[in-house]
């Protein structure tokens, strides 16, 4: 019997290789999709789509030549046919992945020798990993991962990879292409693009179409079900299961693993809770894309810490027999999220902050800015913040750096752990008083535990 994790890397060097062979059972999909359908209608939508103007996803200048050149005949009836199919060509090619198994061996090489430290004594894996290496042999795994950071793409393939479980294909948003850099390794590395700025059903069915024929064809996958990084830090519950959906009806069996992804700390907290209050949760972060040098600077920084990243894999789900895919993956996020010092503490300064000053909702408490308490007082509410989270089943587990009996040490912890990661103070502490400086962050953090309730 063949190596699971060794044919997985085969079938994925051989991805650019077949994009013919997929692309042709992809147009099937589509043609008998939209058999009895009228297509002049879909091609007028994607007309509209591409001329519209959107935030993220813009057209290069030779891209909008091409597509300029194939839309052209749109509204001749006799030609309908013909753009249509060059419309879905043209969506094919923007979509498809590919993989390179020297570029990735010589990546997982060289990259965990940077991170080393980070993976072997800050980076914990857990789960039923032997039952996973058993199904492999029969089925396609996918995995569900939560999703709060530039760095979950990188945490999923580093835990993969230890823990023995094949690469994967994955699905990544086109703004990420923009890096140069990043764009060589990710068309390499298994990714497939994701244009989020297109709205056409056309196009969401091709991709759909896509995705489906990556399973039949045995690729285990990667999907984010929370789409984008969650603004807020909340464990999703608000699951978008277009791809996930695509498991449904597969030729193979399909298992979906839930993966729960708990950081001590998100690098990107001030700019996504920013980004939240200001009302604009729906749109991409411009300007957020990482760099090399980005996630090289992250690093150093996460180094700097404790213990930073729970990487839990949960039971696997059989699509064909959960009546509710999404409130089961929720459920799994929410038992297998880990809770740091960093949420706990964050929880009693946010609740004291809300006795306080009388407003419970964010963006009046933002407004009146920072607050002080007593040393005491937040070393109590920590205790009973802890007491809580014990309490309650299902609602997550403390992480094991965590002393019930020691409150100080755990708001020690989480405020050197805000000073290491953020570049402008979180909360301080100034002899017998605790003040916090930043409520909007406090807040992004006390909300991975806002599941379990008062």
């Amino acid at each position: 019997m063949s190596d699971p994790v060794i044919e997985a890397q085969r079938r994925l060097a051989a991805w650019r290789s077949e994009h013919a062979p997929i692309a042709s059972a992809v147009r099937m999909r589509i043609d008998r999709m939209y058999a009895g359908r009228r297509i002049a209608e879909a091609v007028d939508q994607v007309v509209a789509d591409e001329v519209a103007e959107r935030a993220e996803g813009k057209r290069t200048h030779r891209e909008q030549t091409r597509w300029a050149e194939v839309t052209a005949h749109a509204h001749d009836p006799a030609r309908t046919r013909e753009v249509f199919g060059a419309i879905v060509d043209l969506y094919l090619e923007d979509i498809a992945g590919g993989f390179d198994r020297r570029l990735y061996g010589a990546v997982m090489a060289v990259l965990p020798r940077a991170l080393d430290r980070l993976v072997r004594s800050r980076f914990a894996i857990t789960g039923p990993i032997d039952r996973l290496q058993t199904l492999v042999v029969d089925h396609t795994l996918v995995f569900a991962p939560t999703h709060s950071s530039n760095l979950d793409s990188l945490v999923v393939g580093v835990a993969l990879r230890r823990s023995g479980l094949p690469a994967c294909a994955y699905a990544a948003g086109k703004h990420m292409y923009r890096n140069p850099v990043l764009a060589r390794l990710m068309a390499k590395l298994g990714a497939y693009r994701v244009d989020r700025g297109l709205v056409a059903t056309l196009y969401k069915d091709v991709l759909k179409a896509y995705a489906a024929e990556l399973l039949d064809r045995g690729f285990h996958s990667v999907i984010f079900p929370g789409a984008t990084r969650c603004r807020t830090n909340e464990i999703e519950s608000q699951l978008k299961l277009g791809l996930l959906g695509t498991s449904h009806g597969a030729r193979r069996p399909i298992a979906i693993v839930p993966v729960t992804l708990s950081y001590q700390v998100v690098l990107e907290a001030p700019g996504l809770i920013r980004h939240f209050l200001s009302g604009k949760s729906a749109e991409r972060i411009g300007g957020d894309s990482p760099s090399a040098g980005g996630l090289l600077a992250a690093v150093r920084r996460v180094l700097a810490l404790d213990e930073v990243v729970v990487v839990a894999f949960g039971e696997p789900l059989d699509p064909a027999s959960v009546p509710k895919l999404d409130a089961a993956l929720t459920g799994a996020y929410r038992r297998d999220t880990v809770l740091f010092e960093t949420h706990v503490v964050a929880r009693a300064l946010h609740e004291l902050a809300v006795e306080q000053t009388g407003c419970s909702k964010i963006h009046e408490l933002v407004r009146l800015g920072g607050c002080g308490f007593a040393s005491t007082d937040v070393q109590a509410r920590v205790t009973r913040v802890v007491e809580l989270i014990q309490g309650q089943r299902g609602g997550g587990v403390l992480a094991p750096t965590i002393d019930p009996r020691d409150p100080d040490r755990m708001i020690t912890t989480a405020l050197r752990a805000w000073a290491a990661c953020h570049p402008e103070p979180v909360a301080v502490r100034r002899g017998h008083e605790l003040t916090v400086e930043d409520v909007g962050v406090v807040y992004f953090y006390r909300n991975r535990t806002a599941h379990l309730g008062s």
